[in-house]
């Protein structure tokens, strides 16, 4: 008698501990205005840890509940709250005009308006258009201030990158490089 009980208690308790979480899978598809898939897209339910990110195609997966909040996000995009109330849900984001205003740098992100130094991209078709034998001797004419100084006349020699001028107080006259997020030391000699 006591055994079946405690096999009745233990049924009852699982299947009110069931009830009370009543999960299920939620899949959905985020794509932009165009209709286009948003890979890599971040689903968060609101209020809590639980996240995934949507596939190539922009599909994604996530246990939720009835009446959770999905935060769906993008980079460049607004973003969107879905409620769930079914095993599916779609997201169409909109794009954002916020990502003017901040400038993404090698050692953390900064609003435009607060940026105290001057930031200039080269890219890779001006780079391509310039006959120069290394990176460094590219960038002379390309962006103002910059001036690379050769150290040698050996071909294959050092040089110097100053950024405009040479005077400085307390620091180096040399550029801060940085690649891959760590601080670059060595020649850039290819």
């Amino acid at each position: 008698m006591k055994n079946k009980f405690n096999k009745v208690l233990t049924l009852s308790f699982a299947f009110a501990f069931q009830v009370a979480l009543a999960q299920q899978v939620v899949t959905g598809t985020v794509t932009d205005s165009e209709g286009l898939p948003l890979p890599g897209a971040t689903v968060v339910i609101k209020g809590t840890s639980t996240a995934t990110s949507a596939d190539f195609d922009g599909n994604y997966t996530i246990a939720a509940k009835n009446g959770d909040v999905l935060v769906i996000s993008y980079v460049g995009y607004n973003a969107a709250e879905i409620t769930v109330n079914s095993a599916s849900a779609n997201a169409t984001l909109t794009r954002s005009t916020d990502l003017d205003e901040v400038v993404v740098v090698g050692y953390g992100t900064q609003n435009k308006k607060s940026l105290v130094h001057a930031v200039e991209v080269v890219s890779s078709e001006e780079i391509e258009k310039i006959q120069a034998t290394s990176i460094t001797q590219a960038l002379q004419g390309t962006v103002s201030g910059v001036n690379v100084i050769t150290t040698g006349g050996i071909p294959g020699s050092g040089q110097t990158i100053r950024i405009r001028g040479v005077g400085s107080i307390n620091a180096s006259a040399s550029p801060l490089i940085i690649v891959d997020g760590i601080i670059f030391t060595g020649s850039l000699i290819i």
